[in-house]
């Protein structure tokens, strides 16, 4: 056992062998696999170390994660900002928590290198695979079950791999480690299937798939997760709506996102991003006319109209800046119902530079109106005023 491991928490330190441990090494989701000695249980599977010939594994001792289902809740709905310490992937010297897959589906293979880059901040690997089937049971949940969570859902779906350690009623403790450590925060959570696993050089990973809604997770903390079968947990719509107009091509794509503010806002641009890559409409240098429209409770629409020079691809950065500005507002916490975004994707280059201006009047009186000249050249053509 190492003391104090964790702030005010021992691991307990394990050896695994069979079913082809030795070599493979602990695969990526199998954090929460529960661990029994003489059929009592003594915690959850959630720790490693990164180059290790033999497989050597850190335990989060259950009485800390059923501590947690003593914790109450706070708040019906937690924004706080996710601490991103739920750990980086494997590092020399360092207990770090496993890394979680996310089966990832609908997203184009040319941007798994930004979805991977997204997701390796909160301790998550990408494996691309296939969306959530209703035809894999909700439950019931047992120790040992496969537990999805789901981070996105619809044409493009991402959902993270774990496992169960125990079951009380209708609550649910998984992953032995945090997910996001954002405390109190709302996912749902669906049963899930395992379908092959695969032995890697690097780490080896479990690949499965989601399936039907089974809850909601409610708490997200250092010993563990702590899902409720009994609670559903909110969805907000991203749609996007893109044509191309280099191919023609149209292109309507419905999302359902999961909230946690933080990461929520970082999310939103790798499913922008996925949805104008589907659409082909990135050829090149190009112009994309976008027009936002958000809503947020209690408030009404607001519709952000803008044009975007790109010298590659068609995503810009700055399309949904004005929403997280609005999310990240200093005067008062507001809640996100729904994103669309129509873009508009033309291969020209609609920028120009500006020659000259002058001023008609000399001086303009409080309240009047002043005439402005302004000479620009469009690249590639002649000045124009």
């Amino acid at each position: 056992v190492l003391k104090n491991a964790m702030p005010k928490q021992d691991i307990i330190l394990v050896k695994l062998s069979g079913h082809g441990l030795e070599d493979s090494g602990i695969y990526q989701g199998m954090s929460g696999s529960p661990v029994f000695i003489n059929d009592r249980l003594i915690g959850a599977l959630a720790y490693g170390w990164s180059y290790t010939k033999v497989s050597i594994a850190g335990v989060t001792p259950i009485h800390n994660m059923l501590d947690e289902l003593k914790r109450p809740l706070e708040e019906p709905v937690s924004v706080a900002a996710a601490d991103k310490s739920a750990g980086p992937g494997y590092r020399d010297g360092r207990i770090v928590p496993l890394t979680t897959p996310v089966m990832v589906s609908g997203v184009p293979s040319s941007i798994m290198g930004e979805v991977s880059d997204f997701l390796d901040d909160y301790n998550m690997t990408p494996l691309q695979g296939g969306g959530a089937r209703d035809d894999i049971p909700a439950g019931p949940f047992r120790p040992g079950s496969a537990i999805g969570v789901t981070l996105a859902r619809g044409d493009i779906s991402m959902h993270a791999i774990g496992t169960v350690t125990w079951v009380d009623g209708s609550k649910v403790l998984a992953f032995g480690h945090p997910f996001l450590n954002g405390g109190e925060i709302r996912f749902p959570v669906t049963g899930a299937r395992v379908l092959a696993l695969l032995p890697r050089l690097s780490i080896s990973a479990k690949m499965g798939l989601a399936g039907a809604e089974a809850g909601g997770l409610i708490q997200d903390r250092q010993a563990c997760v702590v899902a409720d079968t009994e609670y559903r947990a909110p969805m907000y719509p991203l749609d996007m709506d893109v044509i191309n107009e280099k191919t023609g091509r149209g292109e309507c794509l419905e999302v359902e996102m999961a909230w946690e503010t933080s990461f929520t806002s970082q999310l939103m641009d790798i499913l922008l991003r996925a949805g104008l890559e589907y659409a082909e409409a990135h050829a090149g240098e190009n112009t994309a006319e976008t027009v936002v429209e958000a809503k947020f409770e209690g408030y009404p629409p607001v519709t952000l109209e803008n044009t975007y020079f790109n010298g590659k691809g068609p995503f810009n950065k700055v399309m949904l800046e004005p929403v997280r500005r609005m999310l990240y507002n200093p005067f008062e916490k507001v809640k996100l119902e729904s994103l669309r975004v129509q873009a508009r994707i033309t291969p020209d280059i609609r920028i120009a530079m500006i020659k000259r201006l002058w001023m008609e009047e000399d001086e303009i009186p409080p309240c009047g109106t002043g005439h402005v000249h302004v000479v620009l050249e469009p690249f590639g053509r002649k000045e124009t005023e």
